[in-house]
């Protein structure tokens, strides 16, 4: 009888053998992606569409909420310091308006008393000692008397000339007094004019008044209430800047843009002071054509001036009287108010930045970290396949990931590791038996029949 084929059992397959043939087979695989590059990219889109637009977003919103807080201030600051000169100069209109109509000044006008002395101690010099006074700011008080000559000219006549406080010529108001067509009571009219010998600029508030019976529609007097420019508005606008760097200044709308005022002493009669106001001037007058009277009665800009920096300008119209237009403007730069604002904000773009390649690291060093244990857990069952056990030998098996779903699967795995070894033991235990087996089955066969022979 002839040897018969002992079909093979799962014993007798090779694990090598079933590893190669398992690489063989074909397995469709769509694309395949490190996980490093996937969770990098992850990383990169969140950065992309989340947090780039939310912080692009932020510094947007916080710079327009500066901008629009910057205008604000400078508008409230615009509007208090025009109520605020308004206020300083109603001053002079209320003093000359109230000096020209007392009885005492009437009196004077009509007896045209030129003796000063004869006036010590009467109603008219305390109520003038008391103006004077009251207004420390005013440098001057003159009244005027108009007189009709024969031919019917009227002519300006000072009945008393200690009324001036102080030696100024007050030849500004002499128009008014005699012109044919006069100022109607109340309607005064301010006046700016240059001292010569002195050079500094005057102003001075002054109205008609109407106390002669005999021509009741010519003025009888004209009083003038005058200072200093300086001493009236330098001081006040000096003071009412709203931060080191700012400024403020007065000009005149119809006179082609004249300094009348600023927050910077002696600015007005030295033009090296006026480098803030002339730059302010210069994108007054390219964005209005030329024309300041086109200039709104309220106005606010962001600019960036010739000197490279950025300001904020708000402009006022100031109405002194019926005749004049003026401009009240306030000019900040935007790095007294929101320089440490705008610091913080680069500092917020900085941290964004940083923060954003942190989180890139992070995730590396996170896919470092799974990805490694898996790799190692791959090269050694390319191993066991090929039936090396040196990794469980020398006790390479023992470590674990601190990932616990990758520990566990380390610990699965040793185990298999450790029972695949054993029964590769026990399969050539078995095989080795086996072979024994046939081979005294075979010698009993053989000599059963030499015997039978």
């Amino acid at each position: 009888m002839a040897d018969e084929k002992v079909p093979a059992t799962a014993l007798d397959l090779n694990p090598a053998d079933l590893a190669e043939s398992g690489k063989q087979s074909e397995v469709k695989r769509f694309l395949q992606l490190p996980l490093v590059f996937v969770q990098i990219a992850l990383l990169a889109i969140i950065l992309l569409l989340v947090v780039a637009p939310s912080s692009s977003i932020f510094i947007k919103n916080a710079r327009n909420t500066v901008d629009e807080t910057a205008t604000v201030i400078v508008n409230i600051t615009t509007n208090k310091a025009a109520d605020d000169i308004r206020n300083v100069l109603n001053n002079f209109r209320v003093l000359a308006e109230d000096f020209g109509d007392r009885t005492s000044l009437v009196n004077v006008i009509t007896n045209r008393n030129t003796n000063q002395l004869s006036l010590v101690g009467t109603p008219f010099m305390r109520e003038f000692m008391k103006a004077v006074s009251m207004y420390p700011q005013v440098s001057s008080i003159i009244c005027l008397a108009a007189e009709t000559a024969d031919d019917g000219s009227r002519a300006p006549v000072d009945p008393m000339p200690v009324f001036a406080k102080y030696n100024i010529s007050y030849y500004q108001a002499y128009g008014m007094l005699t012109s044919p067509t006069p100022e109607a009571k109340g309607n005064g009219s301010w006046y700016l004019m240059f001292i010569p010998g002195y050079n500094i600029l005057y102003m001075d508030y002054s109205t008609n008044f109407y106390y002669d019976v005999a021509n009741p529609t010519a003025p009888s007097h004209r009083c003038q209430v005058g200072s200093y420019v300086d001493l009236v508005l330098n001081a006040f606008l000096n003071g009412a800047i709203p931060s080191k760097g700012s400024v403020i200044f007065i000009f005149d709308s119809r006179l082609n843009g004249s300094l009348i005022s600023s927050s910077v002493m002696g600015s007005v009669m030295d033009g090296a002071r006026q480098g803030t106001f002339s730059q302010v001037g210069r994108f007054l007058r390219a964005t209005f054509q030329d024309d300041f009277t086109k200039i709104p009665q309220h106005s606010s800009f962001h600019a960036t001036l010739e000197d490279g920096r950025d300001w904020y300008i708000g402009t006022r119209e100031l109405r002194p009287d019926y005749l004049n237009v003026w401009q009240v403007v306030v000019a900040v730069p935007r790095e007294d108010f929101f320089g440490e604002i705008d610091k913080s904000i680069n500092r917020s773009i900085i941290i964004i930045a940083v923060l954003s390649i942190v989180g890139l690291v992070l995730i590396g060093a996170v896919s470092f970290g799974l990805t490694m244990p898996l790799k190692t857990l791959g090269l050694r069952m390319s191993e066991v396949t090929q039936m090396k056990f040196s990794a469980l030998e020398q006790g390479r098996l023992n470590r674990r990931s601190i990932i616990k779903e990758i520990a566990n699967l380390e610990d699965t795995f040793h185990i298999m590791v450790k029972a695949f070894a054993s029964g590769i033991r026990k399969n050539a235990d078995l095989v080795g038996r086996r072979g024994v087996s046939h081979t005294n089955s075979a010698a009993t066969t053989n000599m059963n029949k030499s015997q039978s022979k």
